[in-house]
C-alpha cells in the first residue's frame, strides 16, 4: 500500500478552483453582472489587472503546495503475517517515484523476540543488495509492548540516504528480503512484520503535467479578455 501525492492532490484542487472562478468572472463580465457594494466607489472595474492579481495568487500557493517536501512524501507499507517458524518473508514495493530525499526503512514486528534473547531470535533483511542488516533482535530500547516474556512488539529504522534511494528506485520496483531465525516460532496468531519503506518524492509528472496545461488555459481566457474593462453603473 503506498500514500503519495497529497500535495500534488492540494495543487491540483487550487487549480481547479482558480479555473472554476476566473470562468465565473469572464461570464459575469460578459453579462455586465459585476455589481458590489465595494465597488460603490469605482465607475471602472479593471478585469485584466484584477485577474492577473487573482492568478498570481493561485500561483503562489500552487508553488508552495508543490515546494519540496521533507522525508514521508512518498511512503510504501506491507504487512504480512507470520506462518511458519523461522520464515523468509518477500516484500516488494512497486510504483516508486525519483526521490528528493533521505528516507528511512522501518521494521515494526510481533513475535518471538525476546529481549536480550540468543541470535536464535533475531532476523536479517536485504534491499535491493544496497542496504543490508543482520543479527537484529528485540532490545529494551527497541520495544513498544511485551505481552510476556516470548511475546513482543518492537520497531527499529535504518537510515538511507539520497543516493542509496536513487539506485534503490531507479527501476521504480525495489525488493525486500527478510530472514527470521530458524528460533523465531509462532506463539502468537497476531505475529506479524510491517516493513515500510518512506523518503521525500519529486512530484508526479502528471502534476506538473495538469499545472502547466490549465494555467496555459487561463493565460489564453486572460489574452482574449485584455482590452475589456467593465462599467459599473448604480441605481
Amino acid at each position: 500500500m503506498s500514500h503519495y501525492g497529497t500535495r500534488g492532490d492540494l495543487a491540483r484542487g487550487i487549480l481547479h478552483i482558480t479555473v472554476e472562478n476566473v470562468n465565473r468572472l469572464l461570464g459575469f463580465a460578459k453579462s455586465g453582472m459585476l455589481r458590489h457594494p465595494s465597488l460603490a466607489s469605482c465607475q471602472i472595474f479593471n478585469m485584466g489587472s484584477f485577474m492577473k492579481n487573482y492568478l498570481s495568487a493561485a500561483t503562489a500557493l500552487c508553488a508552495v503546495a508543490l515546494a519540496p517536501q521533507a522525508a514521508q512524501a512518498a511512503e510504501f507499507v506491507e504487512t504480512q503475517a507470520q506462518t511458519t517458524a523461522g520464515q523468509d518473508f518477500s516484500f516488494i514495493f512497486a510504483g516508486l517515484p525519483q526521490p528528493n530525499a533521505a528516507g528511512t526503512l522501518t521494521f515494526l514486528i510481533r513475535g518471538d523476540f525476546s529481549i536480550g534473547a540468543s541470535l536464535g531470535e533475531s532476523f536479517a533483511f536485504d534491499l535491493e543488495g544496497i542496504l543490508t542488516g543482520t543479527d537484529i533482535q528485540a532490545t529494551a530500547g527497541n520495544t513498544l509492548t511485551n505481552f510476556n516474556f516470548d511475546d513482543n512488539l518492537f520497531q527499529t529504522s535504518f537510515d538511507l540516504s539520497l543516493a542509496q534511494l536513487a539506485a534503490i528506485t531507479a527501476d521504480g520496483v525495489a525488493n525486500l528480503n527478510v530472514d527470521y531465525a530458524n528460533g523465531v516460532n509462532i506463539i502468537n496468531p497476531n505475529s506479524s512484520i510491517t516493513a515500510t519503506l518512506a523518503f521525500g518524492a519529486v512530484p508526479e509528472p502528471a502534476t506538473w503535467a495538469f499545472m502547466i496545461f490549465g494555467f496555459g488555459a487561463i493565460g489564453g481566457a486572460m489574452r482574449r479578455q485584455r482590452k475589456a474593462n467593465v462599467k459599473v453603473s448604480y441605481a
